[in-house]
């Protein structure tokens, strides 16, 4: 297979009992969310290894979680 074929092929959409309208709001409103939380996933574990202080515990199994 040529990368020239690779790049024309589309993957069928797969059926989940949703029409493409509604598809398409689901993903703009879990776009949106991912992109307001995902920033927090990522820093979460900085924040995890470097917690000191009188709330050490607390915030530590905080993160954890």
């Amino acid at each position: 297979m040529s990368v020239s074929t690779l790049k024309k092929t589309v993957a069928p959409m797969p059926e989940i009992g949703m029409d493409k309208n509604a598809c398409g709001k689901v993903a703009k409103k879990l776009t949106g969310l991912l992109s307001t939380t995902y920033p927090l996933y990522m820093e979460s574990p900085y924040y995890h290894r470097n917690v000191t202080g009188p709330k050490f515990y607390g915030l530590h199994t905080l993160f954890a979680e």
